[in-house]
């Protein structure tokens, strides 16, 4: 091809032929598409530009376009300076997600109902451990999750993910209000000098003996109140317990039907005792349903919902851990090891928790010095 001598606003003969070339070559419509990329309008009619392309590239077109179709609904509804955080909230979240769940199978796992507390916390955790590496103020980080959970939870709301069965963390950080302290000595309202970096505040002028004897009883006074109160945490456990199970026995299951016949057992907010039946037969998630919660008539948030979630009873780090320390409490040999080894079935049968004679016993195994498997009994 030559380059002739051509007049401004005029197309040559090489242009055009360039251009007849291009029209009928056969195109990528898709990737055309992708280097277009992804646009949305705010409530005061300004284009904002969606910069997605790690979601498409690892979770593939048709789950980018429903979340295009989304932010797009969503954008209609607040200006443009908002609108520009949110979406750098959207995409600071999915830039940890395809690292972690790295395709669309894995990350529909980590998202749904039973795995998405847990999968959150992780990435709470990965941002954590980059905000400090590259010295964030820690502050300001936790300001933006709470922003990126918010997010989160739009999508929840518009279905393109599970409803999580515990509310996703959102750590409340408090900056120091001594900003200006330069030793670990303070002074009390009695104006006595204190060592401030000890289990215990102690006076500096009280000698070794002393202090080990103050530290001592502290101790003693601080399991003390923590036995206190997850024994009221425990009676509030067996009684919100003992509340499912009565409701539980009232009410029907609900079963699924495949066909379009009209389910016969009415369920949700309404029905209380139907629906806690449900989940007491089907627990956290129901093998043939992907939006349990929805058949379960609990979907979506209001206050009416909110307080039957509530009021389902299921085990989770709150009803767990008063449990476990009453435990340690009466039994101080019962190890990390032994904890982390226990389990209360073994396909489908209990051995865990066993009774011999009037007695309960809990069985598990901890390592010793030689022995892979050293087994211990722990009675109730």
């Amino acid at each position: 091809m030559t380059l002739r001598q051509t007049r401004y606003g005029s197309i040559s003969e090489d242009v055009e032929h360039c251009i007849f070339i291009y029209k009928n070559t056969e195109k990528n419509i898709e990737k055309i598409e992708y280097y277009q990329g992804w646009s949305i309008c705010s409530n005061d009619k300004k284009i904002m530009n969606l910069n997605i392309s790690i979601i498409y590239d690892a979770y593939g077109k048709e789950f980018t376009h429903k979340l295009h179709q989304i932010m797009i609904t969503y954008g209609k509804k607040i200006i443009s300076t908002t609108l520009s955080k949110k979406i750098g909230y959207l995409v600071s979240l999915f830039r940890v997600l395809v690292l972690v769940y790295p395709n669309i199978k894995d990350l529909q796992r980590a998202m749904s109902s039973e795995y998405a507390f847990e999968s959150m916390l992780i990435i709470y955790n990965l941002c954590l451990i980059d905000a400090k590496i590259k010295n964030y103020n820690i502050g300001h980080f936790h300001g933006r999750w709470s922003c990126m959970v918010d997010m989160y939870s739009l999508l929840v709301n518009y279905g393109i993910f599970q409803e999580p069965l515990t509310e996703i963390l959102r750590p409340i950080y408090k900056n120091c209000t001594n900003k200006n302290t330069t030793t670990n000595v303070i002074k009390n309202n009695k104006q006595q000098l204190l060592h401030n970096k000890l289990v215990t505040q102690i006076p500096l002028s009280y000698t070794d003996s002393e202090a080990k004897e103050l530290i001592f009883i502290k101790i003693i006074n601080e399991i003390d109140h923590i036995v206190y109160c997850s024994e009221l945490l425990r009676k509030k456990v067996n009684e919100k317990y003992d509340y499912f199970i009565e409701c539980s026995n009232k009410g029907t299951i609900k079963v699924n039907q495949n066909n379009n016949l009209r389910n016969p057992v009415p369920i949700g907010t309404l029905n209380k005792n139907n629906t806690f039946r449900t989940y007491y037969e089907t627990p956290f998630k129901h093998k043939d349903i992907k939006n349990y919660l929805n058949f379960l008539g609990i979907s979506g948030l209001s206050k009416e919902k909110d307080i039957i979630k509530e009021e389902i009873f299921y085990s989770s780090y709150n009803t767990l851990y008063p449990l476990l320390i009453l435990l340690i409490n009466q039994h101080p040999a019962i190890t990390e090891s032994w904890l982390l080894s226990w389990k209360l079935y073994d396909n489908k049968s209990n051995v865990g928790l066993f009774k011999i004679g009037e007695s309960w016993y809990s069985k598990s195994f901890k390592k010793r010095k030689g022995v892979n498997h050293a087994e211990q009994l722990i009675k109730w």
